[in-house]
């Protein structure tokens, strides 16, 4: 649908440009030379995509979180309404949520006759011009389920998506993209669907039990063709949610779903130590004619994923980066083993909870943001901190939780500087296999330890970044990251200190043991006090003051363990002073 690029009435750069420019100044902020060059880049790309003059690729638009690229795309909707062209050309705007989607709405402030919106089974559909007047709006908006699912094979004919009886010019995907639907499951927990679906779905479970018997004689490397019946009965199964589908647990639901999308796709088998035998692959192909589209990810920059696709594909284009300063963030960063096993530990879980108890006991006034993993029977972070802060703490204190797999594009917590991260969220081997497969369109070669190793890497680095700026970092003025301290309990492996400091250009790690190895008693007791209260921002203590928090009221006792020589390497190898009277814990 294109319209004529000479018309004198036309939205040119300058004015999204000043219109942009304009909000930022209005909240305090503008851009640097290298925002300025990216988000030039990016507005020249979006008029050219809505005036049908881009070629046909995928545009990633790697600008940081913070940074508003939303306000971006804003100003240039609001120049092309100015400008009197918005009519000339349809809009697609592509959410990860419907919550998303209210939200964008809600800022832009549109005219009920401007837009229109398209999501499965919701109130959200009667907003702007409605249903039945979807084709005369030109701006819609959706999420990214719904253009897999409407897609097909082809996103040109794909008429939901249409303005004025054609696809929409102007392409836009918010968040991750990858050009194909990884799946990944282990043949055990497929297995396990089989007991509580049984006295339910029998038929199911038939399909069920032949498909694992002909799976068990299949080696490493194989294909394995999933049958269409099977996949039919699954979908049936997780559409109806009966009583059968009731009983199982999130991880036999996602591998159900996951069955449910291979009919007739042939899928690799693998094992592992941890998995056991398993099947991983692509199931369906983001279509290719859906480009050109402008995907806006702020950890793009950092996953292998999209060099995978630039590399294999060639169909990925870059824009420029922009990125934050994060001199103004500060990372504690505790390296043990954090995994959900660990933290399942009786032991291992008590005293990572207890320390993070501490230094928000030592902070209750100020807001705090934990993320980890998602409660089950085994396993409740928030609850298991909460349960090591006095009644009066845990009742007064300001402490959100978001668990992992939904801590990517929330915005409520942005005036929260103290965030938590316990443990990270990494994938299966198989998941990885699958997520490379996904990216290159072929899966992994003989160089698979070094490709897995790497996307691993680039995936930490990408959650990592997306926890943390559901913070006060997320809060940029200038191109310089909000005032964020963040206390992060991860693995050792792999080494995460590099891998943060590259996903926080310019912030200050500090290596943060509050157990002392092999301490005990009132040594360990000091110790622990000191550094939580180091790390919740006290500058310096009294020794005597030190000696009643920990409950050592006799001055011989403190000044025989400050004399000997054991607590003053730990001092110097924890970076804190000893003078006469205090404990300059910041210098």
């Amino acid at each position: 649908m294109n319209f004529n690029l000479n018309s004198a009435n036309q939205p040119d750069f300058n004015l999204c440009k000043n219109i942009f420019v304009t909000a930022l100044r209005n909240f305090g902020s503008s851009l640097t030379p290298d925002t300025e060059k990216s988000f030039d880049s990016l507005i020249k790309t979006m008029d050219k995509g809505f005036r049908g003059s881009l070629e046909s690729s995928f545009y990633l638009s790697p600008i940081d979180t913070g940074l508003d690229k939303s306000l971006c795309i804003k100003s240039y909707i609001k120049a092309l309404i100015i400008s009197g062209n918005i009519n000339k050309a349809g809009i697609l705007i592509c959410l990860q949520t419907k919550a998303e989607i209210k939200t964008f709405i809600d800022d832009c402030g549109l005219d009920n006759n401007l837009f229109a919106v398209l999501v499965s089974n919701d109130p959200l559909n009667d907003k702007g011009r409605g249903e039945r007047g979807r084709d005369e709006a030109p701006i819609l908006f959706t999420t990214h389920a719904m253009i897999r699912s409407r897609s097909g094979v082809s996103f040109l004919d794909a008429k939901d998506f249409f303005y004025q009886g054609k696809p929409r010019n102007l392409r836009l995907w918010d968040e991750s993209l990858l050009p194909a639907e990884p799946v990944s499951f282990s043949i055990d927990t497929l297995a396990s669907i089989a007991a509580p679906l049984r006295p339910h779905e029998p038929q199911f479970v038939k399909e069920l039990d032949f498909f694992l018997n002909g799976v068990v004689w299949k080696t490493v490397g194989e294909l394995v063709m999933v049958p269409e019946s099977l996949c039919t009965w699954a979908g049936d199964i997780t559409a109806n949610e009966g009583k059968g589908f009731k009983k199982l647990n999130d991880k036999q639901i996602a591998v159900l779903d996951q069955i449910a999308q291979s009919a007739e796709k042939e899928l690799t088998v693998s094992q592992s130590r941890t998995t056991g035998k398993a099947l991983s692959g692509i199931v369906s192909e983001l279509p290719t004619d859906i480009s050109p589209a402008i995907i806006f990810d702020a950890s793009g920059r950092l996953k292998a994923t999209y060099e995978l696709w630039e590399k294999h594909r060639g169909n990925l284009v870059r824009l420029p980066s922009a990125t934050n300063d994060y001199s103004n963030v500060t990372i504690n960063l505790w390296k043990t083993k954090a995994g959900r096993d660990a933290l399942e530990d009786e032991e291992t879980g008590r005293t990572i909870f207890k320390e993070v108890a501490k230094l928000i006991a030592a902070k209750p006034d100020e807001k705090w943001l934990m993320v980890s993993f998602k409660a089950d029977a085994k396993l409740d972070v928030l609850n298991e901190v909460h349960s090591y802060l006095s009644e009066e703490i845990s009742a007064a204190v300001k402490l959100d939780y978001v668990h992992w797999g939904r801590h990517c594009a929330i915005n409520d917590y942005a005036d929260t500087k103290n965030v938590i991260i316990i443990g990270s969220w990494f994938y299966s081997s198989i998941a990885y296999r699958a997520l490379y497969q996904a990216a290159a369109g072929e899966p992994v070669g003989e160089n698979e330890t070094e490709a897995i190793g790497r996307m691993k890497r680039t995936e930490f680095q990408a959650n990592f970044l997306q926890a943390f700026m559901r913070g006060h970092g997320r809060r940029s003025i200038n191109s310089k990251a909000g005032e964020c301290t963040a206390y992060v309990v991860a693995s050792n492996s792999p080494n995460p200190t590099p891998l943060i400091a590259n996903a926080l250009p310019g912030c200050t790690i500090n290596e943060w043991s509050p157990v002392p190895v092999g301490w005990s008693g009132q040594a360990k007791a000091i110790a622990d006090y000191l550094l939580a209260q180091r790390a919740a921002g006290v500058r310096t203590i009294a020794k005597n003051a030190l000696g009643k928090a920990v409950g050592i009221v006799h001055k011989q006792q403190l000044s025989k363990l400050f004399r000997s020589d054991r607590f003053k390497q730990w001092l110097q190898d924890s970076g804190i002073k000893m003078n006469l009277r205090n404990f300059v814990l910041i210098s």
